[in-house]
């Protein structure tokens, strides 16, 4: 088969496309032809060598995918070949043609999703719903705000909470990002690169603030947000794609009683089957009742994995970047 191989960790990495060997599935495992395999901000670290996973070069990075399973080990039950599946694997392994999974990381393709759709569904989705359902404990009567709100994870933010009826700010730095957020149902927008993001902030929300920030950039961006926020607001973190992990202070979240809270839902969703479970039935309840679709920005062959991850170190994606074998 075909793989994107990692031959050395860094920045940049060292990659590139190679034919070997199809993998065998154990007896508790199954065999996937993979047809899309999305691009997430933890595999730019994994490939850095930064990343809580650290696999030993040569490797094949990718986190997420979508296909079909083609063979199943012998203790395997309730999956047979043929079943469209999508799965996030701990160590990565999806940048290539096929995978063999251990059957408690597959879950069912979501109904009238294309593989693309399929393929940036659990990570981005499933962060987002971890981080307001779970860790902030989100309301209908909450305005929440988000910052990098035209990625993967800010656009699957916005389709959940407005899904109960939050009002939504989006943030991000580009009017076509701010414009992608609008269509996912955002009910007001900053571009903090051209607008004062505390000021704005405030306006929005009458000066009290904002009860919920689910932030995905860090850095300056979050250190201002932080600035806005309403008394007794809680704070969700994301990630840090702005590159740099911010400082709080101990004194102001007293003062204002802020709850910081981190959101890792790549570990509990790797140790827990219990979390998968939960994450995705109430995923899948949401799409039910009105379907969910991940914002598909680009899809790249696996010829061109490297230039597939480069758009996304760029910061130019609008959505899921997807990487089809």
């Amino acid at each position: 088969m075909r793989a994107l191989l990692c031959q050395a960790t860094g920045t940049p990495p060292r990659l590139a496309v190679a034919e070997i060997a199809t993998p065998v599935p154990d007896d508790n495992q199954v065999l996937v032809r993979i047809r899309a395999a999305s691009i997430n901000f933890a595999d730019t670290l994994m490939l850095a060598g930064r990343y809580y996973v650290r696999p030993e070069p040569p490797f094949i990075a990718g986190s997420e995918f979508a296909g079909v399973i083609e063979a199943v080990g012998k203790n395997i039950t309730g999956w047979k070949p043929g079943d469209h599946v999508i799965g996030a694997p701990p160590a990565g392994g999806c940048f290539a043609e096929y995978i063999a999974i251990g059957a408690d990381h597959l879950l069912p393709v979501p109904t009238g999703m294309s593989w693309s759709e399929a393929a940036g569904f659990i990570i981005a989705y499933g962060t987002a719903y971890y981080a307001l359902h779970d860790r902030g404990r989100l309301q209908s009567s909450d305005t929440l705000a988000i910052t990098g709100a035209g990625g993967g994870v800010g656009l699957a933010a916005i389709d959940i909470a407005v899904r109960i009826g939050v009002k939504v700010i989006a943030a991000a730095g580009s009017a076509d990002k701010l414009e992608i957020a609008a269509a996912h149902g955002a009910t007001a927008w900053i571009d903090y690169n051209r607008e004062d993001l505390r000021g704005r902030l405030l306006d929005l929300t009458g000066g009290r603030g904002y009860e919920v920030l689910l932030d995905n950039v860090g850095g300056e961006i979050f250190a201002t947000s932080l600035r806005a926020a309403g008394r007794g607001a809680r704070l969700l973190l994301v990630g840090f794609a702005g590159g740099s992990i911010p400082e709080i202070s101990a004194g102001y979240i007293l003062m204002k009683n802020l709850s910081v809270l981190g959101v890792g839902f790549g570990g509990e969703y790797a140790a827990h089957a219990s979390v998968r479970q939960a994450v995705y039935g109430g995923l899948l309840k949401l799409h039910q009742e009105l379907p969910l679709h991940p914002e598909i920005d680009r899809e790249f062959p696996l010829a061109e994995g490297v230039a597939a991850l480069d758009y996304l170190g760029a910061r130019k994606a609008k959505g899921k970047i997807v990487i089809v074998p």
